[in-house]
């Protein structure tokens, strides 16, 4: 692994990067797994880890809860410690629809193509067949071929017209394995054209970062590093929160990041910071 030469940091080798944080958070998908396989800065970085005092936090946007995101790694082959926290999107949503009042016996739409039943067992919801009875709206996954991501234009745009919140569980449009490309939620937004609340969990949405507060009261921004695989979700969630990040890319990565429609559902002044806010700290090839 080798820094990327145009950056200003490229005498820096990753381990002495990483010591001069006191919390890291790393990415799953991209970073220590594809969803088939661990990858070489994953098992680079728990090597590291083994062996450094701070904190180490997997931040993800998965839909799975905590202890599911721990058992997929695991079972892929990444020996990570006990001692390392999870913190995924679909965790923070559940908890967020579990603790506040104003989702208790709401009639809730899902739409998830995982089919994973378990997840939502427990919430103070009532679940509906029908996107016209709903008043809620919850989108944890979606069909995974990008083909077939206008199949989901209909029920988005009713639930648009109907004015009712829809909760979004992985704000990603897509990731990417290889070659191929993979659709998740935050591809069906631009079906939705009309103004109605959306709450994302996931980066580089705040949802997600206020519980590493909750987690880390005491640590300053400054010595926070993300470690992430995308410009549009790893390093502008860091940028947006005034923490250091290191961008992984493949060497033989095209550079085109897929989820950059981000920018369509943020301020105008985000916007008019695109450039300065998708800018790493560091970057890495490998």
């Amino acid at each position: 692994m080798y820094m990327h030469n145009e950056n200003p940091h490229a005498a820096e080798n990753l381990a002495e990067i990483i010591a001069k944080y006191s919390l890291l958070l790393i990415d799953s998908w991209g970073v220590l797994q594809n969803g088939d396989d661990i990858l070489p800065p994953g098992k680079m970085l728990v090597d590291y880890i083994q062996n450094y005092s701070a904190n180490v936090v997997v931040l993800t946007n998965s839909p799975e809860r905590n202890s599911r995101v721990r058992t997929n790694i695991l079972t892929l082959g990444l020996d990570i410690s006990p001692d390392i926290a999870v913190i995924s999107a679909g965790e923070i949503a559940y908890q967020d629809m579990y603790a506040h009042k104003k989702y208790r016996g709401k009639k809730a739409y899902i739409i998830d193509y995982d089919n994973y039943s378990p997840y939502f067992e427990g919430l103070p919801l009532v679940f509906v067949n029908r996107i016209e009875e709903a008043e809620l709206l919850i989108v944890r996954s979606i069909n995974p071929d990008i083909s077939k991501v206008s199949s989901y234009a209909d029920t988005i745009q009713k639930a648009c017209a109907q004015g009712i919140p829809i909760v979004i569980i992985n704000p990603d449009e897509a990731v990417q394995s290889g070659t191929q490309t993979f659709a998740r939620p935050g591809s069906i937004l631009p079906y939705c054209t009309t103004n109605t609340d959306i709450l994302y969990y996931g980066k580089p949405w705040p949802r997600i970062y206020s519980h590493i507060e909750v987690i880390n009261p005491t640590i300053e921004p400054s010595k926070i590093l993300v470690i992430g695989d995308s410009l549009y979700t790893d390093v502008l969630g860091a940028n947006l929160n005034g923490y250091d990040s290191l961008h992984l890319i493949p060497i033989n990565h095209s550079g085109h990041d897929v989820n950059t429609g981000i920018f369509d559902y943020m301020s105008e002044d985000i916007r008019n910071n695109r450039s300065t806010l998708l800018t790493p700290t560091y970057t890495v090839r490998y």
